[in-house]
């Protein structure tokens, strides 16, 4: 049976997206943009794991379960 993974919180860091500070007379520039969007494909990609690693656990816990059987 696979073990249980405890889920690590990582977060966006909120200086790396900032509007007010972003905007120069209406346009954001493409160098805070691009750092946005970077750092939102690496939350998705650790997202992903996670979804995988609980995919895997809870395939582990049934298999568990149905091999022991009713009670």
């Amino acid at each position: 049976m696979g073990s249980v993974s405890l889920l690590r919180a990582a977060t966006v860091d909120a200086k790396t997206f900032d509007p007010k500070s972003q905007r120069k007379n209406g346009v954001e520039t493409p160098c805070r943009v691009i750092r946005l969007q970077a750092a939102l494909e690496a939350e998705n990609i650790r997202l992903r794991q996670l979804v995988v690693e609980l995919l895997l656990d809870t395939s582990s816990l049934r298999a568990a379960v149905n091999h022991a059987g009713p009670r």
